[in-house]
């Protein structure tokens, strides 16, 4: 059986991608942030500052982990948009199944379902 991929729904996407990429975003912070803010004050140029406090480097960890996941989320959303527009323009990505596969309208009810299947099943035992 061939499938082929037409259409990417935007949303899913977006809110995955979102919540994937700042989650590692904020452990990578996490696990690597303490050695960043002590380079960054041994720098003679920001030995000033001080961005060694615990409130201040754990919003700024927050915020560039959902900065980072804000961009991966657009970025992917923006693919997807290509992905679109050139599978309506040229087609989508075909995938062949091995075997028989039934394909099952998630629109209809489950009666209908049932009776699909019980019709396809007497079919099959003649």
């Amino acid at each position: 059986m061939k499938f082929e991929l037409k259409n990417i729904h935007l949303w899913p996407v977006f809110k995955i991608t979102f919540f994937i990429s700042t989650a590692i975003m904020f452990l990578i912070l996490l696990l690597f942030g303490n050695q960043y803010i002590q380079m960054l004050q041994s720098m003679s140029q920001f030995s000033n500052i001080d961005i060694g406090s615990i409130n201040i480097g754990f919003f700024t960890f927050i915020f560039i982990a959902f900065g980072f996941g804000l961009y991966l989320a657009i970025l992917a959303t923006v693919f997807c948009v290509l992905y679109n527009l050139f599978s309506q323009w040229f087609g989508g990505y075909i995938v062949e199944f091995e075997g028989d596969w039934e394909v099952i309208d998630e629109s209809e009810n489950e009666k209908e379902k049932e009776e699909k299947l019980a019709k396809e099943n007497k079919k099959f035992k003649e």
